[in-house]
């Protein structure tokens, strides 16, 4: 599970911002290790799974734009 602390921590501490939120609030440690396991460093965990939560965290802005 290398890396997995490091981007966990990185959510956390940029819960607000570009949908790390979903990831703090929806994915277990086992889904975050399966994503970032070709990462190099922490760097590029943290950008693998920026670009893996950036459409789910555009999706939800595009409802969220629809509310009345």
């Amino acid at each position: 599970m290398k890396f997995v602390e490091e981007v966990k921590a990185y959510a956390v501490d940029h819960y607000e911002q570009a949908g790390w939120d979903i990831l703090v609030e929806t994915y277990a440690d086992d889904e975050i290790a399966e994503i970032v396991e070709n990462a190099i460093d922490s760097n590029d965990a943290i950008n693998i799974m920026r670009e893996h939560i950036a459409p789910i965290s555009d999706y939800r802005a595009e409802i969220k734009s629809t509310v009345w």
